[in-house]
């Protein structure tokens, strides 16, 4: 234990996994090429992962306090205790502390900057080298919101990336023992008010491998005082059956009770079931360790709801050759997949974009018409293509015409096409 403390002590590339919710935020950590990463617990030998997300300011003096020290302190102390960080920054109202006004996302940042100093306990390095950051739903407006947030924290030599749980899940449990991901794999939340169960498939009949997984909100809830393990075990039987599962994981404070001695019985039966509350943090410090790496494995991908569904790509010549051009990858982050490249177009005014789904079905030839285009000779328009997802589902491409150098003029003109996916 001690010697693994002075490696990661005196390790200057630190990656982080760190769990962002609307309660609590969790730390995994580990450096560079290490196999499995730490968590930061609140107690010295002790399980302690959560961090409550929340910030107390003192009245009339400007310090602030954050998670276990913020409850702490609004127990004995005159101030203002600020929670549900998260929550409010995605609203966007400003918070009334007194007479001033904060900014949500500013107080989002001050926590999350303040919890990451926490490391300074164990680490060399405060700062971190990457960070990737998991959220219980990744939007639209989740995204825009965690890139302000980002933007505040002020770590310059940091790389930052978003996912969400589900991706975590994926992460965490490809670096597991193949053993335990061999078969299908359930995972039962009780982090929240209500119970969450997450189902990991794959579909090995594509290459790369596709894994999925899928989330239910179930209809247990943590305020129940009775029936709890025979309403687990009613959840039990509908999501079981007909599924190929290997083991399954327990998480969150829920299940810190034994209240489910029935339902773990039948659960357990011809599987391996594990405990724990950590599972998010780590997936995304995994993660994190991947985004560093030289060579990402490409057998097997991970296909969410955030991610692009399709390879996007055109047929081309090069040197005289077909070709296959790649624009978009799919499995990637939809709101991180872009492309910029020019073609020449052999003759007319247009050309095609190829839309191959990775869950097998037929791919699709999209013709895309520049009309307007000046009248030119074969093989003198060049175009700069710049493709993007605008939505998870929805593909756009802008075409400029840039001429073809002092052969024939550019017009300046730019044609704008949106193409559905599904």
């Amino acid at each position: 234990m001690g010697k693994k403390k002075d490696m990661l002590l005196n390790n200057d590339k630190i990656v982080i996994g760190y769990d962002l919710s609307n309660e609590y935020a969790q730390i995994s950590y580990g450096p560079k090429g290490q196999e499995v990463p730490e968590t930061l617990s609140l107690a010295e030998g002790q399980e302690q992962y959560n961090i409550p997300v929340c910030l107390f300011k003192l009245l009339q003096v400007n310090q602030w306090f954050f998670g276990k020290e913020a409850l702490n302190y609004a127990k004995v102390e005159e101030g203002v205790l600020v929670t549900s960080l998260l929550q409010k920054a995605l609203v966007g109202e400003e918070v009334a502390i007194g007479e001033e006004n904060f900014d949500p996302v500013a107080l989002l940042a001050l926590f999350v900057k303040r919890s990451i100093s926490l490391l300074g306990k164990v680490l060399k390095r405060e700062k971190p080298s990457v960070i990737m950051f998991t959220v219980p739903n990744l939007n639209e407006n989740v995204i825009e919101v965690l890139g302000k947030m980002v933007q505040l924290l002020d770590f310059p030599e940091c790389e930052i990336y978003f996912q969400g749980r589900e991706e975590s899940i994926f992460y965490y449990m490809i670096h597991q023992p193949k053993e335990l991901w061999k078969r299908d794999v359930m995972i039962y939340d009780f982090s929240e008010t209500s119970l969450k169960s997450y189902h990991f498939t794959k579909n090995r009949n594509t290459t790369p491998i596709v894994a999925f997984v899928e989330e239910k909100e179930e209809t247990l809830k943590r305020d129940m005082v009775q029936d709890k393990d025979e309403s687990f075990l009613q959840i039990l039987m509908e999501t079981l059956p007909g599924k190929d599962i290997g083991c399954a994981y327990l998480i969150g404070e829920g299940f810190d009770e034994e209240w489910y001695r029935e339902s773990l019985r039948e659960l357990c039966a011809g599987r391996r079931v594990f405990k724990g509350n950590n599972l998010y943090s780590k997936g995304a410090c995994y993660a994190a360790m991947v985004k560093q790496e030289s060579a990402e494995t490409k057998d097997i991908i991970f296909l969410g709801k955030d991610k692009l569904k399709a390879n996007v790509g055109m047929q081309v010549k090069r040197c005289g050759q077909d070709s296959y051009l790649a624009l978009l990858n799919g499995g990637e982050n939809w709101y991180e997949s872009r492309k910029d490249c020019d073609i020449i177009l052999t003759e007319g005014n247009s050309f095609e974009i190829m839309i191959t789904p990775l869950d097998g079905r037929n791919r699709k030839q999209i013709e895309i018409v520049l009309d307007g285009l000046p009248v030119r000779e074969n093989k003198m328009t060049r175009i700069h293509l710049s493709v993007s997802m605008i939505r998870e589902d929805t593909l756009r491409i802008l075409a400029s015409d840039m001429g073809f150098g002092e052969f024939a003029k550019a017009s300046s003109l730019t044609f704008e096409q949106k193409i559905d996916l599904i």
